[in-house]
C-alpha cells in the first residue's frame, strides 16, 4: 500500500494554500488507494476505498471486516483508534491538518453490517 503522505507541505496557520496542497495530495493518494479497492489489508480487513471531500475538509479510508461484530474482542475499537492515531499523528502534515479542521476517519463495516468509525485526533 502506498504511504498516505509522501510529500512535505509548508506548515503555517490554517490557510487556503495549505488546504489546497493537502487536498491535492489526498486526491492523488485516493487514485492509488481506490485502484487497490477490494484488496485485503490483512487476513480479515478489506480496503473499500478512499473518499476525499476538499469542500468539507474530510477524508475517509473505508474498510470492511470478514468477521461479525460479535467476534471482535472487547476494547478492539479503542485499541485500534489509539494505534492509528499514534501512527498518523507522527506525520507532521497530517497532524497539522487534523488540528486545523480536517476530519480523517476510517469507517469499518463488519460482515453483519455494523459500522464503527475511527476518528483521527492529534494532541
Amino acid at each position: 500500500m502506498t504511504p498516505l503522505l509522501a510529500l512535505p507541505l509548508v506548515m503555517t496557520l490554517a490557510n487556503p494554500s495549505f488546504d489546497a496542497a493537502f487536498c491535492k495530495m489526498l486526491t492523488d493518494s485516493a487514485v492509488k488507494v481506490n485502484s487497490e479497492k477490494g484488496s485485503m489489508v490483512d487476513s480479515i480487513t478489506r480496503n473499500d476505498g478512499m473518499v476525499v471531500s476538499c469542500n468539507t475538509k474530510s477524508v475517509e479510508f473505508k474498510k470492511s471486516l470478514t468477521v461479525n461484530a460479535s467476534q471482535l474482542k472487547d476494547g478492539w475499537q479503542a485499541f485500534h483508534e489509539k494505534r492509528r492515531n499514534e501512527a498518523l499523528c507522527k506525520l507532521e502534515d497530517l497532524a497539522f491538518a487534523v488540528n486545523t479542521g480536517w476530519s480523517v476517519a476510517m469507517p469499518i463495516t463488519t460482515l453483519d453490517g455494523k459500522t464503527f468509525t475511527l476518528i483521527a485526533k492529534c494532541d
